[in-house]
């Protein structure tokens, strides 16, 4: 059986090889200008426009020479002999035809048309040649250089200038900018590189400090064959050639691993040895390129990918740049790829999945690797030293991940960031401005809310996970408008936990909101639910952070709730998230409120009301435990999360002030002047020692925070007052 199912698999997979590469109508199956497409993408392969669309697909597919092509390279020479020149479309046509053939092999008749002496289309004819040439143009840069002045050089420069202004990324492109880069390579003549040099310089402002310009001269200069010390005045005034920098050979395994596009309709399948002949086509123009030899290039790659792990953090970017070098080593085939790719693993980190790939690019690299002995010793030791590597990032990430959540409990109040500095990242990427993710998540999850058919649950716990770590306030109005828009009815309750974990401290507004928007039923259903966790889509909405939101939201529920039944679920469920509602003044509010009310919900309120009693003013225990949120405890090892921002301490003292406000119904100015009633007494009785030095400073930093903020002059007076017979100065002193 086994047998019989593994024929069966082989001849599975034969039959959808086949299925890919079996003779059928290409050209009805593919999009409009699929040929444009192909060969923009394989612009160092031969260009197919012309050539058998049915064909051009095969495996090894590749075009000679017949009859035809040799009929059109007779045609095109017989015209540019004419004494007239020859006729122009007939020249035209010939041109098109073999430069689009999908053949090399063209090359030898379109090299003759170039080159002959009265070629009165010799422009065109360069054309097709750069169209119809390997990406190795030297030998067409020299015919080039050879059969024409320097003048007519600098022309076409300028000709093929403008076609590049004009068609960016395409395959012209690419091709010309090869050309135009192999012809100061090309220039052997002293007298007429100097002239060059010198059209260059009236025609291009680039062309004066460039590394082609370096290059010719100082080859020229080293040759000993320098007319007049010309291009030693050069070399004088521009300098040696530079070196390829790190950004450059970034830049170059970034384009050498690009994306075959996903819809094969629109360029036909991606061919097998996609990237092998991407980047052996970059190996070979290196010296256009760069200025350096494949081999000098390579060395560039190899010392580049060796430091790049210790000196870059291990980032989701950067593994996926350390596997783009890995790549661009693996099809360099030189003993300098090889030694790198060994030697990478003893630096300071390597992909979880890097012994596998070096393992893969070391067999394509080093044909001996599997024979040599050494592979299974390093890939043992490799997968050691990644096992370790992944295990220390995990604990590392899972250390980062509480600090930063103890960090968004401390500050509650404020927006929850984690997603700003990815935000900006991506907005720098692609040139958008600040603020662009957080318009494009609105809109998204928008169009999601409002086809609820084909929408999944997960796809808008996703966008609106996004907006409520965007770090802004601002969100709160797309989300408190999808939240009581009629057609998001299946979203309504996932909408108000984004509400909760993106509003402001005081959230009395989306209360009132709530209460006045929707029926008691629903009400009492979403308070009993925000407690409860087994629903919750992501974990944020369980972090100690959520729990407080929620405290405070439901808190703030009960002031506004009108509904008896609704202030009962309100009761039942604050315990879950807040340990202090049962003994607080705002529970005995909300009884006093209900408890006449008929029914089960008064019932439980009388229970309430005669089990705690009513409300009281505030305590002294009460004003030590809003003095106490003067200061935030930030844990001394801050390594992951920050230093504490310094204005966090006054913001946190305000938010507790009005949140002790609406626990005792008792206004803002009142509390602050009970605060310095209490810290004046302990003065005037000399009992500071027995307050305690931290509860001292506590009041002293809630008094200058109360200064700071009072409304009323006389406020801002007492406060003072108070504080300069407890013996501080004017200014903030320490709080702690």
């Amino acid at each position: 059986m086994k047998i019989i199912r593994s024929v069966l698999l082989v001849c599975l997979h034969v039959t959808a090889v086949l299925a890919t590469y079996m003779p059928q109508n290409w050209v009805a199956i593919l999009d409009k200008g699929w040929q444009e497409r192909r060969n923009n993408l394989l612009w160092w392969r031969p260009d197919v426009s012309l050539a058998d669309s049915n064909e051009v697909f095969y495996p090894g597919y590749k075009v000679a020479m017949n009859e035809k092509l040799w009929q059109a390279g007779d045609i095109l020479l017989a015209e540019l002999t004419k004494p007239d020149g020859g006729e122009s479309n007939t020249v035209t046509a010939a041109l098109e035809r073999l430069s689009r053939s999908g053949t090399f092999d063209v090359t030898n008749v379109l090299e003759k048309a170039l080159v002959l002496e009265k070629n009165a289309f010799r422009f065109q004819t360069l054309k097709a040649c750069i169209n119809a040439w390997p990406p190795d143009m030297s030998g067409l840069a020299e015919s080039a250089v050879t059969c024409v002045p320097p003048e007519t050089l600098v022309a076409w420069d300028r000709d093929l200038r403008a076609i590049l202004d004009k068609e960016p990324g395409t395959r012209d492109n690419e091709r010309i900018r090869l050309f135009l880069g192999y012809v100061p390579l090309a220039e052997t003549e002293p007298v007429h590189a100097a002239a060059y040099d010198r059209l260059k310089l009236e025609s291009d402002p680039g062309w004066r400090e460039s590394n082609a310009r370096k290059s010719l001269a100082e080859r020229f200069t080293a040759s000993g064959r320098d007319v007049d010390g010309y291009f030693g005045r050069v070399s004088g005034e521009t300098g040696t050639p530079l070196s390829p920098k790190p950004e450059d050979v970034i830049r170059l395994i970034e384009r050498a691993t690009a994306v075959w596009p996903k819809r094969v309709r629109s360029a036909g399948p991606c061919p097998d040895t996609w990237w092998s002949e991407m980047h052996q086509t970059f190996y070979e123009t290196a010296l256009v390129r760069f200025g350096v030899t494949k081999h000098e290039l390579l060395r560039i790659i190899a010392d580049n990918f060796v430091a790049f792990p210790n000196e870059n953090k291990m980032t989701w970017e950067n593994e996926e740049l350390w596997r783009k070098y890995v790549l661009a080593l693996q099809y360099g085939a030189d003993p300098v790829a090889t030694n790198a790719l060994i030697k990478v693993v003893d630096a300071e980190w390597i992909p979880h999945d890097g012994p596998g790939r070096l393992d893969g690019a070391l067999r394509k690299c080093y044909p001996g690797w599997m024979d040599s002995g050494f592979s299974k010793q390093f890939n043992d030791y490799a997968w050691r030293v990644a096992s370790r590597q992944e295990e220390q990032r995990r604990t590392e990430e899972r250390r980062t991940k509480e600090q930063q959540i103890h960090r968004l409990s401390l500050l509650w109040w404020r927006p929850d960031d984690s997603s700003v500095s990815n935000n900006a990242e991506r907005e720098q990427k692609l040139g958008k401005p600040p603020g662009d993710t957080v318009k494009t998540f609105e809109k998204i999850l928008g169009e999601k809310l409002f086809q609820p058919m084909w929408t999944r649950s997960a796809e808008v716990f996703t966008m609106q996970k996004r907006l409520v770590q965007s770090g802004t306030y601002d969100v709160t109005n797309a989300l408190s408008r999808f939240l009581i828009h009629k057609k998001t009815d299946a979203f309504r309750f996932p909408l108000l936990v984004g509400c909760v974990g993106t509003w402001k401290a005081d959230m009395s507004g989306l209360a009132e909101t709530i209460v006045s928007r929707f029926p008691p039923e629903t009400r009492a259903e979403w308070y009993s639910s925000l407690v409860q966790t087994n629903w919750d889509p992501y974990a944020e909405w369980r972090s100690p952070r959520m729990t407080v939101r929620k405290a405070v939201f439901l808190r703030a529920a009960s002031l506004a709730e009108t509904d008896a039944a609704c202030a009962a679920a309100i009761d039942q469920a604050l315990p879950a998230v807040d340990t202090e509602w049962g003994g607080s003044n705002l529970r005995k509010r909300l009884a006093l409120r209900f408890r006449d009310v008929a029914g089960a919900s008064g019932e439980h309120f009388r229970r309430v009301a005669a089990d705690r009693g009513p409300p009281q003013p505030p305590t002294p225990q009460d004003l030590d435990r809003l003095a106490g949120h003067s200061r935030i405890d930030w844990p001394e090892d801050a390594a992951y999360i920050g230093a504490k921002p310094p204005e966090s301490d006054a913001e946190g003292f305000r938010v507790a002030l009005m949140l002790a406000a609406a626990e005792f119904g008792v206004p803002e100015r009142d509390l602050t002047r009970m605060l310095a009633e209490r810290l004046l007494g302990i003065v005037l009785n000399g009992k500071r020692e027995e307050f305690g030095g931290t509860r001292w400073n506590r009041y002293i930093a809630a008094l200058e925070y109360a200064g700071q903020s009072a409304e009323q002059p006389d406020d801002a007076a007492y406060f003072h007052a108070v504080l300069q017979k407890a013996g501080q100065p004017e200014k903030k002193g320490d709080a702690r």
